[in-house]
């Protein structure tokens, strides 16, 4: 054979090789073909393939060994680069030498990731009818080869897995065949294209060798039948079937067909999870006794001694302070001292003292970034960056495997002009790309004709060290958008990505807008936050910016950096125009959003794009470049006139660089109907009155005063006074309710624009009206709110904010006169989810559209809830800084100062929670990383602490909640649901409007026999969805990603597998959804006897993939359950504890034994919890990685259950924490129901 009589560089093959070889390339032997082999050691087989192949036309070799480079070859056939394989950069250079191979030979470290990266990175460049071999596969066996017999991520376990790719179309259950190897790809940081996986065409193993066949996607199919010959004697029927292809398989039954990965895969996670939870807990464990041991010897000290007095009297000052600060802050979340106080003697009589301490904690913690820092400055930047923005290695590793795992890998071209920069900051900036954790990226520069010689040198030599940085250079400066479009034109990628030259992307931020791509697939812009850093590598100057808000974008670029745009519609609008030099992605991001709905707008709420400030840069004086404002202004006025929109476009008075839209209005005016609700305070309603009168230039309105039950003789004779061509005044003698006198009025109103006024307000801008109408008249547009001072010129309104202090608030409230505010937001016009009804205008008729005011708010919030159900119908709610008045708020009905009111604004803010839910802390025009506790803008410590009933609620009781008030509290009960369980009992049924699916154990029809003389109302069984016998919820449903919430009232303690269960609705919700449980307390019920449930319990059984109850919790179940008074269940009344067992233990043994020998399933509590146990479970199962959930708020226990609504991405407790909860597992199991 040739091999054997091979005389030159020696080759070292395995004698069975030999034969494979001659059988498997013989077919290409007199084709011109082009070979690669990884590893070639001392040269000698790309010899003998250049002899085999006499008609071959690239034989191409790679070692890693750079001795290697003394090789040298006579036939000029041959060809070599020396590197790793796996290194972008020798891809690059071997592709340099040819695009595309016949056959490659996989020949080089024998390592599992090695060949699994190879053959990922190599096979798509196989020709179609090529053969991709591997030899050594044999090493796959061994550990140090990275493999096992069983190791489920051995290369030859890979190639394993082929066969299944090969066979896709017969799975039957609807995943992709890049889903199958999900594991590999994890493991080893790779993608697998389904478009290259379906071109695999076979899988071959010989000893030691495996051999992979490429065939195009068509050839891989199964076609048609194809019958042959004529004589059916035996079975007929099978000429019928010429030509006819294989029906579809359904396998959605089938277990083994739905499992989320292999099981060797899964044991696999599971094991690791397991050891990093031994490890956490090691760890934990050590830092307690680490620092109880320096406790012990910092107590033990002469100074510490010495110092006791000093000591004691800062801290009893400190406490005080601190303890006054949050009941103060309690009494505002309760709706009065009153109900405080109530609640706290309930409390007390409960719990004594650790209950009172407990509360004013919560409260406190919520306010604190941490209990240690109670003097941290809550705008500290430089502190928030450090513990919420900065990425560790084990971070890094993170985004980088969820980069990997990305459904969509889209490359996106990074575009950077460049002229004359800082050579410092422009290697920072090249640097800052070079450094992203998502790899699918170019670097696409235009050098617009650089005067200092040093920008080419540096821009050479990255090009040369990285081959996705690629240079124009131009011949002439052509200024920013002739040099942006340069840069476009090299730009290859699916999306574009603008970078300045002396600017910062952060190292995460590619991979978070591939993130949201693969998220959104349709997105065409997509933007995020920002700040600044300064020449010396400091960060501030933060703009965590809102949602897409028109308005806003009008008045400032606010998507500038990190601005993202899908490439082609780039294009399709023309690129960068000359002309708008300093506004060019200003004016480029206006032309298209004309292209685009508001859904393929996205915002990504993290810093992403660092903007250097050095001289000469705006994001240092914001006026630096003025030629940028008028560019602006120019930009936005064309805008308006392609759109359609009548308009002028100038400068925003008092505010650098920012625009001011003012909208035409109307040839014909439209009248206006000014509605002012009263009651007496004559002096107040003249001010106001007096103000209209002679301020508004606006000719055409009227005003209707609708009086609530005047008696003062001074408001009659005003009322007498009054012009009565411009006045109407309308009695209404009821007991005060804002909404009612409102909608009474707006019914006789004439006008086209309504306009909600209290008599409080005095006007201060004579436009004010013309500047709202502008507003209201367009058709896209609901409310308008004006700009509101305090009678001691601070802001008063400027807009509102849902979720400060539980519902909404107003931002930049009590800002001095002439600040601008957080990004100028209090000086601009924009969009918010509601304004205030102190001074709102809309028209008429979207106004009966959504009926009007809810009259069921009868004081608070009915403005905010009006403002939602607008927005709710697809329009914007826009406060304009421009209509100008004073407000003296509150003045005629003055504050919520009495019980009576205190408990109407406590039951107010619970109806607004229960009807708005987890949309009051999702507010679009606000952003997450900033506070919902005060109203400045200042920074969420936490990145967006999202409210903990706890926190807002603590009185629960006082601020009348019911139990479906407290379920359904933070869920976007607007969206669809799940209830899982409900049994005669749904917490959201359908019939009220809930657009929910119900799960069960029994059909409808089966529920209400079972119930049938129970004494329930049978009535309230709803017709189920899915009628659950024992499968995987997901394999029942169907479907995944599919809810915005999940109730399960009294079912997580029955599940066998509560890991299972979790895992199963995450999977089932949405990104954003929630899972609400309501969960027994065995303090409170018949498991007051039995043990407390571990996290080590929970594990066990998901470990052990329990279907049932183990017969162990059954017999605990029947030995220890108790009742007290006859009673399965009880309040913490104050009436003692359980004082019976319910089973003799006859009868649990008994259970116990059917258990054994039975094989019905027996439903019992298979884990009992307190509300401290619970949330220590949910910590230590996200720390294992088990689940991707947090607790995102809860209740208290109240009667004998409490209430948990779980959700995905949050921070996990400290190591602190972790302690402070077990120690109030110990508490809560000492109290006593005495």
């Amino acid at each position: 054979m040739l091999y054997e009589q091979h005389q030159g560089k020696v080759s070292d093959k395995w004698h069975c090789y030999l034969p494979v070889y001659q059988r498997v390339f013989e077919p290409y032997q007199t084709q011109s073909v082009s070979l690669l082999e990884i590893g070639i050691q001392n040269g000698g087989s790309l010899e003998i393939w250049s002899q085999f192949f006499p008609s071959g036309k690239h034989f191409v070799g790679c070692d890693i060994n750079s001795r290697c480079n003394v090789l040298t070859y006579d036939d000029q056939r041959i060809s070599f680069v020396v590197g790793d394989a796996n290194s972008d950069i020798t891809e690059h250079q071997i592709c340099q030498i040819v695009q595309g191979f016949h056959l490659i030979i996989d020949d080089g470290s024998h390592r599992s990731s090695d060949i699994v990266r190879s053959f990922c990175r190599y096979f798509p460049y196989l020709e179609a009818g090529g053969t991709y071999v591997i030899e050594d596969i044999h090493c796959s066996y061994w550990q140090g080869f990275e493999g096992g017999l069983y190791y489920p991520f051995s290369s030859i376990a890979f190639f394993k897995r082929l066969v299944d790719v090969v066979n896709h179309e017969h799975w039957g259950n609807g995943k992709t065949r890049a889903s199958l190897l999900k594991g590999f790809a994890q493991q080893y940081g790779v993608c697998f294209p389904e478009d290259v996986l379906a071109q695999i065409h076979s899988i071959e193993f010989v000893n030691s060798m495996c051999i992979v066949r490429k065939a195009s996607v068509q050839s891989n199919q199964l076609g048609p039948r194809v019958i042959a010959g004529q004589d059916e004697a035996i079975v007929g029927g099978h000429l019928s079937l010429q030509g006819q292809f294989a029906a579809p398989v359904h396998e959605y039954h089938n277990e083994w067909a739905l499992l989320e990965s292999a099981p060797d895969e899964a044991y696999e996670s599971l094991r690791t999870q397991l050891q990093a939870l031994h490890v956490s807990v090691a760890q934990h464990e050590g830092q307690v006794q680490a620092l109880q041991a320096e406790v012990l010897a910092l107590r033990s000290s002469t100074s510490w001694r010495v110092t006791a007095p000093l000591r004691a009297l800062g801290t009893a000052r400190w406490r005080l302070k601190h303890a006054l600060t949050n009941f103060c802050r309690l009494v505002r979340q309760s709706g009065g001292s009153v109900l405080a106080i109530k609640k706290m003697v309930r409390l007390y009589k409960r719990e004594r003292w650790a209950g009172i301490q407990r509360v004013c904690r919560n409260v406190g913690s919520f306010h604190q970034v941490d209990a240690s820092l109670p003097d941290i400055d809550r705008n500290d930047y430089i502190e928030w960056v450090k513990r919420y923005d900065t990425l560790d290695d084990s971070a890094r590793e993170s985004i980088r495997r969820a980069a990997a795992n990305l459904t969509s890998q889209p490359r996106i071209s990074v575009v950077m002009p460049v002229y004359n920069p800082p050579i410092k900051y422009l290697k920072l900036a090249i640097e800052s790309v070079q450094k992203q954790l998502y790899e699918h990226w170019e670097l696409c520069i235009a050098d617009d004709a650089s005067t200092d010689p040093d920008v080419a040198c540096v821009l050479q030599d990255y090009a040369r060290s990285d081959p996705r940085i690629k240079i124009v250079y131009r011949p002439e400066n052509g200024h920013i958008s002739a040099a942006s479009n340069s840069a476009l034109a090299i730009a290859t990628g699916d999306y574009i990505a603008l970078l300045d030259q002396d600017d910062l992307l952060s190292e995460q931020a590619l991979y978070y807008v591939a993130l949201e791509i693969s998220r959104y697939p349709d997105a065409v812009l997509i933007y995020s936050d920002e700040d600044k850093i300064t020449t010396q590598g400091l960060r501030y100057g933060h703009y965590f910016k809102s949602d897409f808000n028109y308005e806003l974008f009008l008045s400032q670029n606010m998507i500038s950096h990190l601005g993202v745009y899908r490439r082609d519609v780039v294009n399709s609008v023309g690129g960068f125009r000359e002309g708008f030099e300093g506004s060019q992605d200003y004016d480029l991001a206006l032309r298209v959003i004309e292209k685009v709905t508001l859904q393929q707008i996205r915002h990504i709420p993290q810093v992403l794009y660092h903007w250097r400030a050095i001289p000469g840069s705006t994001a240092l004086f914001i006026d630096e470049k003025n030629y940028t404002s008028e560019a602006s202004i120019k930009a936005v006025q064309e805008h308006l006139d392609r759109t359609g929109r009548k308009g002028s476009v100038m400068p925003a008075s008092g505010i650098p660089n920012f625009n001011r839209v003012r909208y035409a209005l109307p040839e014909e005016l439209p009248l206006v109907s000014i509605v002012i609700p009263t009651r007496d305070q004559p002096g107040l309603l003249k001010t106001c009155l007096d103000s209209v009168f002679e301020k508004t230039t606006y000719p055409y309105y009227e005003v209707i005063i609708v009086d609530n039950g005047s008696v003062e003789p001074e408001t009659r004779e005003l009322f007498s006074r009054l012009p009565t061509d411009k006045v109407r005044i309308i009695r209404d003698d009821s007991p005060f309710n804002y909404s009612r006198l409102n909608n009474r009025a707006v019914e006789l109103a004439q006008g086209e624009l309504v306009c909600l006024m209290n008599n409080d307000i005095e006007v201060l801008t004579s436009d004010w009206i013309e500047e709202m109408a502008a507003y209201a008249l367009q058709q896209d547009i609901g409310c308008v709110g004006a700009r509101l001072w305090y009678p001691n010129g601070t802001l008063q309104h400027a807009g509102v904010v849902l979720g400060i202090g539980g519902v909404a608030g107003h931002v930049h409230k009590e800002l001095p006169k002439n600040l601008h505010g957080y990004a100028g937001r209090a000086m601009l016009s924009q969009s918010f989810s509601a304004v205030t009804g102190a001074c709102l205008m809309v028209r008429k008729s979207v106004w009966q559209q959504v009926r009007g005011l809810d009259e069921d708010l009868a004081v608070a919030f009915n403005d905010i809830d009006f403002c939602l159900r607008v927005q709710q119908a697809g329009l914007r709610n826009v406060w304009t800084a421009f209509a100008e008045m004073i407000h003296h708020e509150s003045v005629s009905r003055g504050g919520n100062d009495t019980p009576a009111k205190q408990a109407l604004f406590a039951k107010e803010v619970a109806f607004m929670q229960s009807r708005w839910g987890a949309s009051l802390y999702n507010d679009p025009f606000y952003n997450k990383n900033l506070t919902l506790i005060y109203e400045d803008f200042s920074l969420a410590w936490p990145e967006q602490p999202e409210p903990d009933a706890g926190d807002y609620l603590t009185h629960n009781d006082s601020l009348q909640l019911t139990r479906e008030n407290k379920i359904l509290w933070g869920l976007d009960t607007q969206g669809k649901g799940l209830e899982i369980g409900p049994s005669h009992n749904p917490i959201a049924p359908k019939k009220k409007g809930y657009d929910v699916e119900i799960l069960d154990h029994l059909s409808a029809a089966d529920l209400r026999k079972k119930y049938a003389g129970a004494g329930v109302n049978i009535e309230n069984i709803e017709d189920v969805d899915y009628v659950w016998t024992g499968e995987s919820y997901l394999k029942l449903i169907g479907k995944q990603e599919a809810y915005d919430w999940i109730i399960a009232s009294h079912v997580i303690e029955h599940v066998p597998d509560f890991i299972s269960f979790l895992q199963q609705c995450e999977r089932l919700l949405k990104d954003n959804g929630r899972l609400a449980l309501a969960v027994p307390d065995k303090r409170f019920c018949f498991d007051f006897f039995g043990s407390l449930t571990t996290s080590g319990n929970i594990i066990d059984a998901h470990l052990a993939q329990r279907s049932r109850p183990s017969t162990g919790q059954i017999f605990d179940f029947y030995a220890n359950s108790a009742s007290r008074r006859s009673g399965i269940a009880w309040s913490q009344d104050g009436q003692g504890d359980a004082d019976t067992l319910t089973y003799p233990i006859h009868d649990a043994l008994a259970h116990w034994k059917r258990a054994i020998e039975a094989d019905d399933y027996t439903d019992v509590h298979c884990w009992r919890f307190t509300p401290a146990s619970f949330q220590l479970i949910i910590h230590d199962l996200a720390v294992a990685g088990y689940i991707d959930l947090e607790i995102k708020h809860a209740f208290d226990t109240e009667g004998c259950e409490f209430f948990v609504t779980l959700g995905r991405k949050g921070a996990l407790l400290k190591a602190s924490d972790r302690l402070s909860a077990l120690k109030s597992i110990v508490a809560e199991n000492t109290y006593t129901n005495t």
